[in-house]
């Protein structure tokens, strides 16, 4: 593969053609965070919570769908970048009782990014009391459905 040359974070680093900025990052050690994004799958880009500023392009990219090329310049943190990605999780969580069933409540895949980008505690606590009032069968019987191989 033939490889670009690339700034993400003020650092010159190497490309590879074809690759999404999402995984020329994690091959730098370079943290986005993600929801949708699976290895798997081609990427959906639903949660918006890769996104990225590059310079040039209007609006912030998500980092899993957006291919690199040479010259890009991307920044993955900033004040522009964590505003938007604390308005995308606040809207993924404005309706999410934490009524989970394990693994989630043992490690909830959006918990440590809740912890980071929102700090209403309010919010949280008011998000607690409605749990402990909801049936949770619902959310027992969703998760065995998804737990099932495809």
């Amino acid at each position: 593969m033939s490889k670009l040359n690339i700034i993400i974070n003020n650092q010159i680093v190497q490309g590879l053609k074809g690759e999404t900025i999402l995984e020329m990052a994690r091959r730098l050690d370079v943290t986005i965070p993600t929801l949708c994004h699976d290895d798997r799958l081609e990427p959906f880009s639903s949660c918006y919570l890769c996104v990225v500023e590059v310079e040039g392009m209007r609006g912030l990219q998500p980092a899993c769908s957006t291919k690199v090329t040479e010259g890009m310049r991307i920044y993955t943190d900033n004040a522009r970048v964590h505003k938007s990605r604390k308005f995308a999780l606040e809207l993924l969580v404005s309706n999410h009782y934490a009524d989970c069933t394990p693994p989630c409540r043992e490690e909830c895949p959006a918990g440590w990014m809740s912890r980071i980008y929102l700090h209403d505690q309010q919010r949280q606590t008011q998000r607690s009391r409605r749990t402990d009032q909801r049936d949770q069968s619902a959310a027992r019987n969703l998760w065995t459905g998804l737990r099932a191989p495809l």
